[in-house]
């Protein structure tokens, strides 16, 4: 189940940056999924913790990702990550 859904972060993330490379790889350390979003000289980082996807289906997942303005977010912060759980959009230090 949890494939399906990284699969549909993918396709969002896909949609709302037209034209990117979207790299996954599982982060160990924060308990999350990372997304890397690569799209012209930028790479946009995107982390959704394990709480967070398993606790949410699909469509209340990419209704809150709506909700809290994730890809606006995620636009903006070119020097900062972004982390999605179950409190919301949460910025961190990349690196």
């Amino acid at each position: 189940m949890r494939d399906e859904k990284h699969a549909d972060i993918n396709k969002y993330l896909a949609e709302r940056f037209p034209g990117c490379n979207i790299e996954q790889k599982y982060d160990f350390y924060r308990g999350a999924q990372t997304y890397k979003v690569h799209i012209s000289d930028n790479t946009f980082l995107l982390k959704v913790g394990d709480e967070f996807i398993d606790d949410n289906g699909t469509p209340e997942i990419l209704r809150l990702f709506n909700l809290w303005g994730l890809a606006e977010v995620l636009g903006k912060e070119k020097e900062l990550g972004v982390l999605v759980s179950q409190r919301g959009l949460e910025t961190f230090r990349r690196g």
